[in-house]
């Protein structure tokens, strides 16, 4: 009986393909299995009666260029995204990507080959936000016209209060003393001023708070994170 990670075969259109097992269903009387083919030949789903065990060396590793945090280049339907490599994989012996995009609100996972080199994004300047840090962010349940979560605020490393969102559509809630809010909006502005759009200003803190419990931590930069607001009027 054939399992999940399995060295299989199978006779197909007059030749024969090697594989791993990657999928078993249980169908009653019958068993489906779907084995991943070597060199990223795509995948086969069959009945398992067509398959069997296969004594075939697996074949050598292709290398990756890429690594965990380097930037790459993704075009599809003629556009090409800046991204982070997240984290790199194999099929057997071809190496696949998880890509981050925009901060990380979106991402692929595609062949380590559909990838091009890119050069990292220009670091921001040094300024008084560096101090400022969400932590401990977590989704949590509640209605989804917005992202509902809660996080940590910290001031050099220091938890100063918290921040979270109901999901509803509004702004967040923030529970932090009010001198130190005062000081959080007041960096936060001159933060915004540098890279933002002036219209945006009233929701720059909420901006401040999604760049930097997502895109920060993936190597976005606050230039890059704004750059949809500048050029837009109301």
């Amino acid at each position: 009986m054939l399992g999940k990670g399995m060295r299989a075969e199978i006779d197909h259109n007059g030749k024969t393909l090697y594989g791993i097992i990657s999928n078993i269903q249980d169908k009653g009387v019958y068993r489906m299995v779907r084995m991943n083919i070597d060199n990223g030949g795509g995948a086969i789903r069959s009945m398992e009666k067509n398959f069997r065990l296969s004594a075939a060396p697996l074949p050598e590793l292709v290398p990756c260029q890429f690594k965990k945090g380097d930037w790459v280049n993704y075009t599809v339907k003629g556009e090409t995204h800046l991204g982070i490599v997240d984290k790199v994989t194999y099929k057997i012996n071809r190496p696949f990507m998880k890509v981050f995009f925009e901060g990380g609100s979106s991402w692929v996972k595609a062949p380590a080959s559909s990838f091009t080199p890119a050069a990292a994004p220009k670091a921001d300047e040094p300024s008084e936000m560096d101090k400022w840090d969400i932590t401990s962010y977590k989704r949590q349940h509640g209605h989804d016209d917005s992202i509902p979560f809660s996080a940590k605020i910290t001031l050099n490393g220091k938890v100063v209060g918290s921040v979270f969102n109901d999901g509803w559509g509004g702004e967040n809630s923030y529970n932090v003393q009010i001198d130190i809010l005062e000081r959080l909006r007041a960096d936060v502005k001159e933060w915004h001023a540098k890279y933002g759009n002036p219209i945006f200003a009233n929701f720059a803190l909420d901006s401040w708070v999604d760049w930097a419990s997502h895109g920060k931590k993936m190597g976005e930069s606050a230039e890059m994170h704004l750059a949809g607001e500048r050029g837009l009027t109301v």
